[in-house]
C-alpha cells in the first residue's frame, strides 16, 4: 500500500506522507510542525486502536485547535465512564490487542474528558464526532442541542443495529463470552458499580496499571 499512497501523494505540496511505527509526541511533532499558526486544522482524524486518546491529548496540548475531531471509541462504555490504556510502546499493528480489543482506542468519556472546549455532536456506532465549542451552534442545529451526551450515545450506539449483529460488535464478542456489556448502559446500576464492571472486564491490566476506568 506504501508504495501506491508514495506515488499517488509523494510530489503533493498539500500531503505530508510518515510511515512507520510512531508515539503520541512523534506524531504532535509532525503535526505542529506543518499546521497553520494558531493551530486552526479544519479536522483532526485519530483511528490508531492504540490509545487514541493519548494522541488527541498531547496534540491539543501541543496547540492544535482542529474544528471537528473525528475518533473511533470505544463503543460499550457511555460517556459517565471514561476508560483508557496506556499507550503501547511495543505494539506494531493491532497483532497484540487480542479479540476484545485490549489495545482501546478510549472510551467517549475519555475523549470528552481530554477534549476540553469541545462539544460531542454525534455518535454513530463506533464513531464519535466532536466539535469545538466556539463552532458547535453553527452545526447542531436545533435538535442535538436539545439532547445529552448520554443520550447521543443511546442514539449512535446502543440503538445500533450492528451492536447486535456484527461480527466485530464489542456486544457480540463479550457475549460469546458470557458476558452482556450492554449492563453499561442500565441506569438502574449505581455508576460505581458500572465502574467496577467494566474495570473487571480486562482486570490483568488494570493490575497492572495498564487500564483504568473514572466515573
Amino acid at each position: 500500500v506504501l508504495p501506491i499512497l508514495w506515488r499517488r501523494f509523494g510530489t503533493s505540496r498539500r500531503v505530508h506522507l510518515r510511515a512507520g511505527f510512531t508515539t503520541p509526541r512523534m506524531a504532535a511533532r509532525d503535526v505542529t510542525a506543518l499546521m497553520p499558526p494558531g493551530g486552526d486544522i479544519d479536522l483532526l482524524k485519530i483511528d490508531i486502536d492504540n490509545c487514541d486518546s493519548c494522541f488527541m491529548d498531547v496534540l491539543l496540548k501541543a496547540g492544535a485547535k482542529p474544528k471537528l475531531i473525528h475518533v473511533e471509541i470505544t463503543d460499550f462504555m457511555p460517556p459517565t465512564l471514561a476508560a483508557s490504556m496506556v499507550f503501547n510502546g511495543r505494539m506494531v499493528g493491532n497483532s497484540t490487542c487480542g479479540e476484545l480489543g485490549e489495545c482501546m482506542c478510549g472510551s467517549l468519556g475519555e475523549f470528552l474528558r481530554v477534549a476540553k472546549g469541545y462539544r460531542l455532536l454525534h455518535v454513530e456506532y463506533v464513531n464519535a464526532l466532536l466539535v469545538r465549542q466556539d463552532l458547535f451552534h453553527h452545526l447542531a442545529g436545533h435538535s442535538p442541542m436539545t439532547l445529552s451526551d448520554e443520550q447521543k450515545w443511546r442514539l449512535g450506539w446502543l440503538c445500533h443495529p450492528m451492536r447486535t449483529h456484527s461480527d466485530w460488535s464489542h456486544s457480540v464478542l463479550f457475549r460469546r463470552r458470557g458476558v452482556d456489556v450492554s449492563v453499561l448502559a442500565d441506569t438502574r446500576v449505581p455508576l460505581e458499580k458500572r465502574r467496577a464492571f467494566a474495570e473487571s472486564l480486562f482486570a490483568e491490566k488494570a493490575l497492572r496499571r495498564e487500564y483504568s476506568v473514572r466515573a
